[in-house]
């Protein structure tokens, strides 16, 4: 009993700190994000000025100062440290991936802040569970627990970020093993999050909507579309990573940072929505800003097309909430094309539809709606997110 109160004494002790540090890198790059975009619009050169720091920088800093010298998705990091090391990271690449990603998120770089949190909660569970002796058979799991919290004082969606770190892992199954774990470090890091940052949630939830039969039939139309999207993001992504190595070789490092921020900036100046975290995007489709079909395609397309850049180019972030972004915009788009006046059902279920598609996880996806948008949309995204899960196959980031 004494091993298993210190057990848990040290995974509460991990959320508490993850809480601080997590804290941390959202308000850095956040802040940076708005010094960014004020100045973004003075001059075309700025375009393409931050987009190059936002990649360039990151790269220098993981390439001299990370043990594990690839830049990119954290969450790969995480996943990697979780299957082929036994939840081992090490403080370097903890502290130092993260703090990079800042720079990629905070400059324009079109990527997610869970990613880095995600490393860095992990991490940081890692590095206790090295100093306090924790046993082999347990490091696993206090691993994933420092992941949960890490999401957790990230989104301030404590559910979302349980589920996510259990399902993260494996393919259709969860590290059901840690889930009292992540529940006892997430809740002081959930906490420690709103105290500070505030109990606001990411979107403003909806009051009470009257779905009809046909919306919830629409949905099984949208998961499909989701589905197929989702086969063509991950099979591009793995294209462009095996691409990159290639073209890496032929016009160097500093030629690929070049090709990067002219992509970056170029999108950058057709639409601010395609770089940077892009959750402004979902807030403007939230409250009903008219946007038209070919800005909005637009829009789901440079989107696509920076985030691939940016985690293949030399940029560090996450993938989950780009995917978000893209499947709030097909939602938004097929309302539109339907004709439905449901337009934040169809925002809510393309969000968790891609989300599902794009990294196999069936209860994340649709808890994130719940606790952002309200649980009117539970059962046409559920519907959405299985179909969009059935129909990508085993294709995933």
């Amino acid at each position: 009993m004494n091993n298993g109160l210190r057990y848990y004494l040290i995974i509460c002790s991990a959320g508490i700190i993850i809480a601080f540090f997590s804290i941390l890198l959202v308000f850095l790059y956040s802040r940076l994000w708005d010094f960014i975009q004020i100045h973004m619009s003075e001059s075309i050169v700025l375009l393409f000025v931050f987009p190059f720091l936002a990649i360039s920088i990151p790269y220098v800093l993981v390439r001299f100062l990370a043990d594990k010298k690839k830049t990119g998705s954290s969450t790969h990091v995480v996943l990697e440290a979780y299957h082929l090391s036994n939840g081992e990271v090490s403080l370097r690449d903890t502290l130092v991936k993260p703090a990079a990603a800042v720079l990629t998120l905070g400059l324009g770089g079109s990527a997610g802040p869970e990613g880095p949190n995600l490393l860095l909660g992990s991490g940081i569970a890692s590095a206790l569970s090295r100093f306090f002796k924790v046993q082999s058979n347990l490091k696993q799991r206090i691993f994933i627990a420092g992941a949960a919290a890490g999401l957790a004082a990230t989104f301030r969606t404590p559910l979302t970020a349980i589920l996510f770190a259990l399902e993260i892992p494996y393919k259709g199954d969860l590290d059901r093993r840690s889930l009292m774990d992540a529940l006892i470090a997430s809740i002081p890091a959930y906490l420690i999050s709103v105290f500070f940052l505030g109990d606001e949630v990411i979107f403003s939830p909806i009051g009470t909507v009257q779905i009809t039969g046909y919306e919830v039939a629409l949905t099984l139309i949208l998961g499909v579309i989701c589905g197929l999207y989702s086969v063509f993001f991950t099979k591009l992504f793995s294209f462009a990573e095996n691409f990159t190595i290639k073209l890496r070789k032929k016009i160097g490092n500093l030629g690929l940072i070049a090709l990067g921020t002219i992509i970056l900036g170029v999108s950058g100046s057709i639409s601010i929505y395609s770089i940077g975290v892009g959750m402004h995007f979902v807030n403007e489709l939230v409250v009903g800003a008219p946007f038209s079909i070919t800005f909005l395609l637009a829009i789901i397309l440079l989107k696509t097309l920076t985030t691939i850049v940016t985690m293949n180019f030399g940029g560090i972030g996450g993938l989950f909430f780009p995917t978000i972004i893209i499947g709030a915009g097909i939602g938004y788009v097929f309302s539109f094309a339907t004709g439905s006046e449901f337009q934040l059902m169809f925002i809510a279920v393309g969000m968790a539809a891609l989300l599902s598609g794009t990294h196999k996880v069936l209860l994340t996806s649709t808890a994130f709606v719940i606790e952002t948008l309200g649980g009117i949309f539970v059962i046409p995204s559920l519907i959405a997110t299985g179909v969009s899960y059935f129909i990508s196959g085993k294709h995933s980031f």
